[in-house]
């Protein structure tokens, strides 16, 4: 009976210990600690013509993947400087009617498919200044500047199906982007890192970072 009320009082104990424990107060950024990231966009903006999206319907489909890998180092508190990478890929399918250049009445109509690919690749060196908006520093307000360079090339392709046989009518053109870029978005800290959000003329990024914490003890 004894060694039941001994682990009952053990139990009560640890309960009452865990329960006066209080919530941890984060300081992911204090200056030293660092962060690397995976984000992705699911919108098109006036720098890349890919986005993040699968859609398939009767007669199209479009499927694509921008990904923006990050690395970012506290140089004060609350002030992070450092660089995102940019690598997307897009493809979007539809069917439709090609009809040649011809005189007459009833021109022929032959069946085609339409082909857009996209790929963007490219960096931005960047800079972030935090505002907290708690007390535990769980939730965080951030502007962000930043200067992309973005390299992106189009592939348009329209499969025709002739009688003598199918034919690809192709063109490509390339395009490159340097500019400046202005935006700001919001964080949520938990153990591990953040979870980020952020609007730019680089469009809308989602992003998870991994908290590198500074050995240099303050």
């Amino acid at each position: 009976m004894r060694n039941y009320f001994l682990l009952f009082c053990l139990i009560l104990s640890a309960a009452s210990s865990f329960a006066q424990t209080e919530k941890p107060i984060y300081k992911h950024f204090e200056k030293g600690n660092a962060f690397v990231g995976i984000g992705f966009s699911p919108v098109y903006s006036d720098l890349f013509g890919t986005t993040t999206e699968i859609i398939v319907q009767d007669g199209s489909s479009s499927v694509g993947l921008l990904l923006s890998p990050s690395y970012g180092k506290m140089i004060e508190k609350n002030w992070m400087v450092g660089a995102m990478g940019f690598i997307g890929y897009y493809s979007s399918r539809y069917s439709s009617n090609y009809f040649p250049p011809s005189v007459g009445i009833n021109p022929p109509v032959y069946p085609s498919k339409n082909i857009s690919n996209y790929f963007d690749i490219g960096i931005s060196p960047f800079t972030r200044y935090y505002f907290m908006l708690s007390k535990r520093n769980t939730m965080a307000f951030f502007l962000q500047g930043g200067l992309p360079f973005v390299y992106g090339q189009t592939k348009y392709i329209q499969r025709v199906g002739f009688p003598a046989g199918q034919q690809d009518l192709s063109s490509k053109q390339s395009s490159v982007y340097l500019k400046a870029s202005l935006g700001f978005g919001l964080s949520v800290q938990g153990k591990f890192g953040s979870i980020d959000t952020h609007v730019s003329n680089l469009g809308w990024f989602f992003s998870f970072n991994k908290l590198l914490k500074s050995n240099k003890k303050s």
